[in-house]
Order: structure tokens, then sequence, then C-alpha cells
């Protein structure tokens, strides 16, 4: 026989034996109060701080944008609590802190929801660290697990203070906003209808990419939060909450809610296609709006939690309030049928206090356990086994082992590639021998666990001990140099320059004995380009028009450009690059786009400027000393010229098949001196 426990109203008799307490004695549970109105806005505004402060902006402030991993779960709290969590506190950019935050609680026995989000922090001065976070919610309208459309929703945290022993919270301020995005009728809920993409409506709806789903507000001030929160898939959030040295919370939070008359409304419309609209005037036009003020407070050695509703509003969104950018509030009474209505809805309508002992939780049991008659524990005779199925790789058949246990099923890391859900699994253990044996499908979750501890000992304490520790890595050289140790370069070296400055060179009508010297200083994109600006100098036009024109009798002189390198890289490979050079009259050129090439499409001008491309593939080999870069003509590597007025928008091209119908070879080397161009080119 087995007992089902639910941990609710225990009856003791004076007759009780004294007898060795069992497994259902023993068996602990949780427990928590239902109808605390506060609970929704202070947990709400609580594991925002939790989840900010297990993003790691303490540890990689600086080091760029990175993703971060968190199980949606660790920051969930039932009820509000005298001990909370804190945000990841840095100090400033020069001193370190602790910080505190939630206990993650005891390992999960199902599997953990994971939440995605891409964060960038560091800091703006030496005391303020600006986060920013992006979090993408992909998954379609569910009406059971996700009750919003697909949406981003951005953050935006400033912290000048950091967690400590008299700062429940640090100093912050945290603003987030949700929009819309990648939402398509499939999949959203069967009562929303886009509405057609040429129709005004369309740009507000969720159809549409940047529809504002709403936005939020969080304060924290040494010891105290101040949150507000209004986004469409909830009800408008309002907190002010104080948190003392002695563990007690005190402080203000509002509720929203909206009804009609019912004494107005028409059963006769209960099915009809169109309900809104066959119900008279007088029901449509009853709505109420009502806006509750609430005082509540949580006493730590008392062990209460007391509130009540201190003002009520009725709220007029027709009509404007210049004074406080909000609709109209009008005192309102409760009196029969809305009180009752209220009341129904968890509303404290009256003062009410409740005990947060856990002694006096009597109900709202959320865990039950299963037990033998005599009180031991229920246990499966049989609850791991080997598991084993066949998949095809290259067309052979492979057999493939796992293993199903209560903390998950582990498969061949080699094979976990080919097995999808709808795989089907055998037991390995020779327990069903039948003709029909049980099947069993093993959905795939890919998931990466680190762990990571900080101990902290005396000097004393360490004094002699030997560590074996690698920094000899040229993937983590950066955060290595940081900690203190040597910079590792890449195995291969890297192409660095010695300053932002480098030289143009032209000649003056055309006279190599006359050169006309120009210092250009730009800086790299970090990425694959290099912009200089040719400040207080122009290019010699007879030169160019002699450059253009190609006359034997009357040539001109090439122009050239060289800087100085402090590295080139050691390879022992060949590498390929297409490499586009541009030079365009005005002062600067921008382009949004990683590595731009199409003069009409990827810059933007100003007024009047035009600019000339050369571009063409190159051929790379370096030794550390030099690199050669070679033009190699045929087998479709091509090269081209062209020249764009963006003015006008005209543009002029020149026919690759006529350059170079010689096939020479022309190699540029560079030192790190300069560059050497070809003299025959």
């Amino acid at each position: 026989m087995k007992n089902i426990k639910t941990n609710n109203l225990a009856i003791l008799t004076a007759f009780a034996l004294s007898v060795s307490a069992t497994d259902y004695d023993n068996a602990k549970f949780q427990n928590y109060i239902s109808g605390q109105g506060v609970n929704e806005v202070l947990t709400e505004a609580q594991e925002i701080i939790c989840i900010v402060g297990k993003l790691g902006t303490e540890q990689l402030a600086g080091d760029g944008s990175y993703k971060a991993i968190l199980y949606a779960d660790l920051c969930e709290q039932a009820a509000p609590t005298a001990s909370t969590a804190g945000q990841t506190a840095p100090s400033s950019a020069n001193s370190t802190s602790s910080s505190s935050s939630t206990t993650d609680g005891g390992a999960a026995e199902t599997a953990k929801e994971i939440d995605t989000l891409y964060v960038n922090t560091g800091f703006v001065t030496s005391a303020l660290q600006q986060t920013k976070v992006w979090q993408v919610n992909d998954k379609p309208w569910d009406d059971e697990t996700n009750r919003s459309p697909k949406s981003i929703t951005y953050v935006l945290s400033d912290q000048i203070a950091p967690v400590s022993s008299t700062s429940r919270f640090g100093e912050f301020t945290l603003r987030y906003q949700a929009s819309t995005f990648g939402n398509k009728q499939s999949d959203l809920p069967e009562w929303y209808t886009c509405p057609d993409e040429t129709s005004i409506d369309y740009k507000w709806s969720w159809c549409s990419d940047g529809a504002d789903l709403g936005r939020g507000l969080l304060i924290a001030d040494s010891s105290q939060i101040k949150f507000k929160s209004d986004i469409q898939s909830s009800q408008q959030q309002n907190l002010v909450a104080n948190y003392s040295d002695n563990g007690d919370i005190a402080g203000i939070y509002t509720k929203t809610t909206g009804f009609q008359d019912e004494s107005l409304r028409n059963e006769a419309c209960d099915g009809s296609d169109d309900w809104w609209n066959c119900q008279s005037q007088a029901y449509r036009d009853s709505s109420v709006n009502l806006l509750g003020i609430f005082a509540f407070g949580i006493s730590d050695e008392d062990k209460t939690y007391c509130t009540t509703m201190s003002e009520l509003f009725q709220v007029d969104w027709d009509n404007y309030n210049e004074e406080t950018q909000g609709p109209t509030l009008t005192p309102y009474t409760l009196t029969g049928e809305p009180l009752s209505r209220l009341g129904s809805e968890g509303w404290d309508v009256a003062e009410k206090c409740f005990s947060i002992n856990k002694s006096d939780a009597i109900q709202n049991v959320h865990q039950y356990g299963v037990f033998n008659s005599d009180g031991s524990e229920f246990k499966q005779a049989n609850p791991s086994f080997p598991i084993k199925t066949n998949v095809t790789v290259n067309e052979v058949e492979r057999r493939v082992h796992g293993y199903a246990s209560y903390w998950g099923v582990h498969v061949d890391d080699v094979y976990q590639q080919y097995v999808t859900d709808e795989t089907q699994w055998l037991k390995d253990d020779g327990s069903d021998d039948s003709d029909t044996p049980a099947t069993f499908k093993v959905i795939p979750r890919k998931l990466v666990v680190e762990k990571r501890e900080k101990t902290f000992l005396a000097l004393n304490e360490i004094d002699g001990l030997n560590l074996n520790f690698w920094t000899n890595d040229s993937w983590w050289s950066d955060e290595f140099q940081k900690l203190g140790f040597a910079k590792v370069e890449p195995w291969d070296g890297k192409i660095q320059f010695k300053s932002n400055k480098a030289v143009f060179t032209d000649y003056n009508n055309g006279v190599s004995s006359e050169p006309l010297s120009y210092g250009l200083y730009g800086s790299h994109d970090g990425n694959s380009t290099y912009i200089a600006n040719l400040v207080g100098a122009k290019i010699d036009k007879d030169n160019l028009r002699k450059i253009i024109k190609n006359d034997a009798s009357d040539p001109g002189k090439a122009m050239n450009l060289t800087m100085e390198f402090a590295e080139l890289p050691t390879w022992n490979y060949t590498a390929q690059e297409w490499v586009s050079v541009l030079l365009c009259t005005g002062s600067s050129l921008t382009s949004t786009i990683a590595r731009p090439y199409d003069l009409r499409s990827h810059f933007t001008y100003m007024d009047g400027q035009m600019c000339i491309k050369l571009d063409g593939d190159l051929v790379m080999t370096s030794d550390g000393s030099e690199m050669v870069l070679s033009t190699v003509p045929g087998d479709g590597m091509r090269y081209g010229a062209e020249f764009y007025d963006s003015s006008t928008g005209t543009t002029i091209n020149f026919d690759r098949d006529n350059w170079n119908q010689s096939g020479n070879v022309y190699d540029f080397k560079i030192g790190l001196s300069g560059i050497e161009r070809p003299a025959y080119m």
C-alpha cells in the first residue's frame, strides 16, 4: 500500500507513542502563503536584481560583448523575504569588491529552462559601470508557457556604487524596453489577426517588428528599491520598498484592474461571433478602470506580513493630465458588487495580516511524496538502465549505446549528432526479451555546465604551495595579461602598424625629382579596414592627367603610399585576399558595411564627393620580416578600377579584360620599414 503525503495540517494527540521518526515524518516541504498582493511586484523587482547579478558583469567588465547562459529558475522566488539578491557589484575600474547573490538551491530534478542573454559591460568613468543586455524571445505564443509574442528586450543599467555591508543593492538605475520581432500570423494566438501590411494599424501590431510591448524602470539606492513596469503581457507594476538592517521590509505598491457593470450585460449575446458589439451601448460605456495604492510591511522578528489599501482611484485614459503626464485619476469609493469583485480577485481592500512563520503554514501545499505503508520512502527497484539503438553514419549502420538515469540520459559523444527526437531506443539490460519490447525516445539538449569556485586564504596558509599553471596560450593571451602574466601573441603573429601615420608621395607635374610628400593620419577599425585622411594637401592634377594619358614621351610618375609596421606574421601557408583601395575627395568616408566594396550602395557620401577604386585578388606570404603581395592573373582572379561621382551618379568602369594581358606577376613587398612598390606598376 502506498500513502500520498500532502504535508497539510498535522493532528497531534496526547497519547502518541515515542518512536523513531520515519521518512514520512521527516519529509521536508516548502510552503507559499497566497493572497499577498505585494508578491507579484516585489518578487519581480527582486528577480530582476538577481538576474543582473548573475550575468558576470563584475568579472567581464571591458571585455566586449559576450553571451550569458542563465538558468531561468535560479532567481525565481515564491515570496518576498528579508534576505534578497544583490546585483553584481563592481566598485570602480581601479578596485575590486565583493558581491552578494541568492542561493541557487539544490540539484534540479527536471531539465532546467535556459535563457540566453547578450551582454556588453564596461566602465564609462572610473565610478560608472554601464551594462547593456539584449534578450531574444523567439518562442511562438503559447497559452501555457509563453503568453507574449516573439520579442527583443533591451536593458540598460548604470551602476555607480557596489553592494556592500551597508548597501544591500548598491546604487544603480536599470531601464528596459520590449519590442516585437519576427512574428508571423502562425506564431500568434488564434484570436489575434495581423492587419494588412499597407494599413496604418500594421505598424503598431505584433506582426510588425519594433512595435512597443512595454517598458520598466528599477532604481536601487543603498537599501531602497523603486520599481515601475508597464508590459502588455502583465499588469502595470509600481513599487517602493525599504529594507531595514533588522530584516524588516516596508513600502507601497499598486495594482490595477478593470470591469463592466455586469447588471447591464445581455446574456443572450453569449456565443455570438461579435460578443462585444452585441452588448448594449450602456454596457460598453460602463467600463471602470481602477488603480489601488497599498501600504505593506514585513516584520522579520514577528514573522508577519501586513497590508492595507490606502487609496483607490478611477483611471480616465480619455483625459490626459499634463501635470502628471498620465491619465486623469479620480478618487473612487468601493461598494456593492465592485467591492466583492476586487476581494475575490485578491485585492487587500481591507487591512490584512498574515503569519509567515513556518510553523503556522498549514495550507497551499505544492509538494508531495510517495511512501510505503511503514512510512519509508518508496523507491523504484531499477531507476537507471542502459539503452541502445542503431544510427546510419556515412551509409553504414552503427550501434549506439547510452545510459538513462535520474539525472538525465548520456549518449556516446561521437554519435550525438545523429540522434533525433524520433530515434527509437531499447533497454539493454536483458530485462525485456518479449517480441514487442518497450521503446524510448531521447530528446537531445546540448548543455555545457561550468563550476567555478573562489577560495580566500591567508598568505601564510599558501606559503610554499607549488602550482603548475600554463599561460602560454595565445587564445587567452589578453585575459592572462590582465592577470599580470606576460602577453603571448598568436603562434603565427599578426600585422601591426608601428603608428597611425602613413606617408603619401605625389610628384609635381610628374617629375620624379620633385616629390610632394604628405603625412596621413588614420586608424584601423579592428576588423579589415584602414582609413586615413589626406589633410592639407592636394593631388597634383597634371601628374594625374599624365598617368591616365599614359604617353611614353611624357609619362607621369605613379604616386606612392607607405607606412611602418611593428610586426608582421610568420606563416607557413599562402593566403589569398580580395583587397580594395579607395581614393576619395572630401575629409571623410563612412560606411556601415563590414567589408564595403560597392561604391554606389556601401558608402555614405558628402555633397559632391567622388571616388576612385582599385581592387583585385592578392596572394600573400609572410615570414615575419617581409610580406609579399603577389598579383596572379588567370584562374578567375581579376583586377578592376572604377570611378564614381556621388552627386551625378556617373560611373566609369575600366574593362578588366584589358588589364595585364601579358600575364606579368607584380610583387608588392612589405617590410617593417615600409612598402616597396613594383618598379613597372
